[in-house]
Parts: structure tokens; sequence; C-alpha cells
């Protein structure tokens, strides 16, 4: 039932945090330090976000619990190798989903939910035990009417290559992101403890960063939220 009010309430409304999600700022909220490598001189520090054991570093997208949610990554901004990899992954201790989309090529923005034409039916099934449920199905003009739905290529892992074809990586993605891309997104990351409420979502997302830059990121359903890569030869 959880995962059904969720996806109605970010259908019908553009509300995408549940409950009273509340965004803190970063005194507030616990987080890892932000500082780049290069100016730690206690290498101890780095536990927050360095992973010795797999050699990765990880980013929290989201955190917080039922009375407080931390809408916000952490470390917002990190400083890494050419060559090392991420691990991105969702803390919160409720399923209040996140995405890390990068969107090199602006035109490639991907909408939360979408209007998708019924071409071939005029109306929609609902499953036996919603009593309670209709999808929402809006008149495009006088002859035809489309669904409104969750945009695919937000909620799944997705890239666009600079061809301008797409992948869906399929959950729990791995990905060695070059620059090229248009645009690179990892789904929704849900906290492990509710994977099954929101099927075909992802409790991780590991990147490979192969080019140096400044990789900017956010979340589809909050995009207030922000982060950045910084890679460094």
């Amino acid at each position: 039932m959880q995962r059904r009010v969720l996806l109605a309430i970010i259908l019908i409304g553009g509300i995408v945090s549940i409950g009273a999600g509340i965004i803190i700022p970063n005194s507030i909220a616990e987080q890892p330090i932000m500082k780049p490598i290069s100016s730690l001189k206690d290498n101890s520090s780095i536990k927050y976000y360095y992973d010795s054991e797999t050699g990765m570093y990880k980013v929290k997208a989201g955190g917080g619990g039922a009375r407080i949610i931390a809408m916000e990554y952490y470390p917002q901004n990190l400083e890494i190798k050419v060559g090392d990899s991420v691990k991105f992954y969702n803390p919160t201790k409720v399923p209040e989903p996140h995405t890390v989309t990068f969107t090199m090529d602006t035109n490639y923005t991907a909408m939360l939910e979408g209007l998708y034409p019924l071409k071939t039916i005029d109306s929609v099934a609902v499953l036996p035990n919603e009593i309670n449920s209709e999808p929402l199905v809006v008149p495009l003009d006088e002859k035809s009417k489309a669904i409104v739905a969750i945009n695919a290529r937000g909620f799944f892992p997705y890239v666009i290559d600079s061809s301008g074809n797409n992948t869906n990586l399929g959950p729990n993605a791995s990905y060695s992101m070059d620059g090229s891309e248009k645009y690179v997104s990892s789904g929704w990351l849900v906290p492990k403890a509710y994977l099954n409420e929101i099927p075909g979502s992802s409790e991780t997302f590991i990147v490979k960063f192969e080019k140096s830059g400044t990789f900017a990121y956010n979340c589809v359903l909050h995009p207030w939220m922000s982060g950045q890569i910084h890679v460094t030869e």
C-alpha cells in the first residue's frame, strides 16, 4: 500500500516527498566532511566517503527518517582522480526515492512524468485488489486521450550516448562514463529495506569516471538537490 500511495502522489500532484519531509541545512544534517582529498591532512577523515575495502568513494543520496528527511547529497562536492569510481546510495530510513542524474545536454532533460497517447485502447484496467484506484487519463483533443505515467527514463538507470542512442542499464547498474554522453541517470535509488515496495528500483549506482572535468548532477524527483564530482588527472 505504501508503494501505491507514493506513485499516486507523484502522478497527480507532482509532490515528490512522502509525509512531512523537511529540507534541513548542512549545519543541522549529519553529514561527511566535504573537503577535497588534497586538503585533508588526516587520512582517517575520508572514512566518511571513501571505502578502503572496495576502493570506491561513497555519496549518500538523501538521508534522515520519518520525522526529518534530508534532501541533499553528502558530500555535495567530491574531488576524485580519473579512473576512480563513486558509489551512490540512499540511506534514508523511509521509502523516499532519489536519483543521481547527469544531464550534459539540456535537450535530454528527463521529466518525472509524461503524457502517453492511448493508441489502441480506450481505457486502462485496474487490478482487482485496487478498490480505490483509477489511472489518470486526460484528453489530448476531441478524438484522442493520453495516460499520465512515470517517465521510464527517470525511473530506470538510463544512458543516452553522444549519438542519441538510449540504453536501459538495469537495476543496481555500474557504468563507465567517458564524458561524451548526453544523459546518465541512476534511476530511482531506494533504501535496501524498501526495494520490494517499489519494484524495478535500485539500491546503488556505481559510476567510474574516465575523463577529467566537473560533472554536475541532480535528482529528478527533487530538482533542488544537486551535487558535483570534480575529476582531476
